[in-house]
């Protein structure tokens, strides 16, 4: 992850996300979502339908491991 954008997951610059593509979306899930042509992070919301959004779920993240330097 380059920034720290994604502060509010407990997600800062330089730790490395791993993504399942083949799980799943299950409510309240952190996944990786394409919106606007740009890569995001967000919570999968309750009721979640990929023809109802405006994103797309590229993945859902398993494991977040940080940076230690």
């Amino acid at each position: 992850v380059d920034g720290n954008a994604f502060t509010e997951h407990n997600i800062l610059h330089k730790d490395v996300l791993i993504i399942d593509r083949s799980l799943s979306r299950n409510f309240d899930d952190l996944a990786l979502i394409i919106q606007e042509g740009e890569f995001k992070i967000q919570r999968i919301p309750f009721g979640f339908s990929e023809e109802e959004e405006e994103f797309t779920v590229w993945g859902i993240i398993t494991y977040i491991i940080h940076y230690a330097r």
